[in-house]
Formats: C-alpha cells, sequence, structure tokens
C-alpha cells in the first residue's frame, strides 16, 4: 500500500508540474499578446505623429511670421511701418481737403447752414 501511495504522490506532482507548465505557457502567450497589441497600437499612430509634426512645424512658421512683424528692422515689420504712414498720409490729405472745401463752401453759401455747407463739401470732394 505504501507503493501506491507513493506512485498516487508522483502521480500527483507530476500532474501539479504539468498544470504548472501550461500556465507558465499560457501567461507567456497572453504576455506576446498584449506586447503584439501594444505595439500595433504604436505603428497605428504614426499618422497621428505626421499630423502633430506637421501642426509643430506651421507654429513655427506662424511665429516666424509673427516675429517679422513685430521686430523693427525685419521686412514685414518695415512694410507695415510704410502702409501704416501711407494711410495716415491719406486721411490727413482726406481731412485737408474736406476742411478747404468746407471753407470755401462756407463763404459762398448764403446763409451758411450745416446741411447746404455738407452737400457743397460731399459735391466738391466727390468732383476731385
Amino acid at each position: 500500500m505504501n507503493t501506491d501511495l507513493r506512485r498516487f504522490g508522483w502521480a500527483l506532482v507530476f500532474a501539479l508540474v504539468g498544470v504548472a507548465v501550461i500556465l507558465t505557457l499560457y501567461a507567456l502567450n497572453q504576455i506576446g499578446n498584449v506586447t503584439d497589441a501594444i505595439r500595433s497600437g504604436q505603428t497605428s499612430r504614426a499618422p497621428m505623429l505626421a499630423q502633430t509634426n506637421h501642426a509643430a512645424h506651421a507654429a513655427e512658421r506662424g511665429t516666424r511670421i509673427i516675429r517679422d512683424c513685430t521686430t523693427p528692422g525685419r521686412p514685414c515689420f518695415e512694410e507695415g511701418q510704410r502702409r501704416t504712414a501711407r494711410a495716415i498720409g491719406d486721411l490727413i490729405q482726406g481731412n485737408q481737403q474736406a476742411a478747404a472745401a468746407a471753407a470755401s463752401c462756407a463763404a459762398n453759401i448764403h446763409p451758411p447752414t450745416y446741411r447746404a455747407i455738407y452737400r457743397c463739401v460731399v459735391h466738391t470732394l466727390a468732383e476731385h
């Protein structure tokens, strides 16, 4: 009977070792599956990385343009200064012409009402 018990004990030990080996192999297989899933997810993110890089380059270009237009001595800044000066000059010239027309109209209209002077100024400026 002692031999039967010993055989049963060894059979149980071998069965448990077999189960442990099978569970270990299963766990290693599952780890491999998880690793593959992670890697496949990483490679599928390549388009997103490309878009992120493109957006970063676009932001860098925008920053360079802003810097170019806000730093004295740079071409965009200097062009902006010239345009602003021309616009202000045009406004000043327009105001001078309107003032001259108003003075001329006021001297030639009797009685010099605001409405009559205004009509005369609009008509005078439209001719020029």
